[in-house]
């Protein structure tokens, strides 16, 4: 029988509804001694150290792997490392409860992903950090400079995006939700990628 483990790093914002799984939960180096065909990987890094990781797994001979990649260059990773079955971005809190999801083969269950409290977006690539939080972290960026640079003070800057554009929460409130944990992973990643000063942050 597969061995099928949560590996984690401690930070996941799912982290308290990954340990209801009744799969065993065990941070990287806890993992070493489990020997697991299967992995669902909830850690939070950028796409070297992914790519790391998952070189590590292939060594201990892993075969399938269920990744979080919410804060690297998804695509790329999924085209170095067959065993990446699934890819999504469940650790960028959504105001409408979802999440991007992209499967190697369509038609495959969701395993773990049936417990999160959000519902899957299907997409066709993971692309670069996927498509909602490259978009949202960028938003928070240039919000953070407006600040930074005493255009409006944060509260206007809320104010302004709720009531400009009808957005759901003020950038500076959604930083607040997501965390700046993983806005700063998300741009970081995006920054060293492409060597685009868009994504320095402050």
């Amino acid at each position: 029988m597969n061995k099928e483990i949560i590996v984690h790093d401690g930070h996941h914002p799912l982290l308290d509804t990954l340990k209801k799984s009744k799969l065993g939960h065990y941070t990287r180096s806890e993992m070493l001694a489990q020997r697991p065909q299967i992995v669902w990987d909830f850690t939070l890094g950028t796409t070297l150290e992914k790519r790391e990781f998952y070189q590590q797994l292939r060594s201990m001979g892993v075969n399938q792997i269920h990744a979080d990649l919410t804060t690297c260059h998804g695509s790329l990773l999924i085209k170095e490392f067959p065993e990446l079955q699934t890819a999504f971005a469940s650790a960028c809190w959504s105001p409408k409860d979802s999440y991007e999801l992209w499967q190697r083969d369509p038609e495959a269950e969701f395993g773990l992903l049936e417990i999160l409290p959000m519902q899957p977006v299907e997409v066709q690539s993971p692309g670069h950090c996927f498509t909602y939080p490259r978009v949202i972290s960028t938003l928070i960026n240039e919000a953070r400079f407006a600040a930074k640079d005493g255009l409006a003070k944060t509260s206007d800057l809320d104010r302004a995006m709720k009531y400009g554009v009808n957005y759901p929460l003020g950038l500076v409130q959604w930083e607040e939700r997501i965390g700046k944990e993983i806005i700063d992973l998300i741009l970081r990643d995006l920054r060293e990628e492409t060597n685009s000063d868009r994504y320095k942050t402050l």
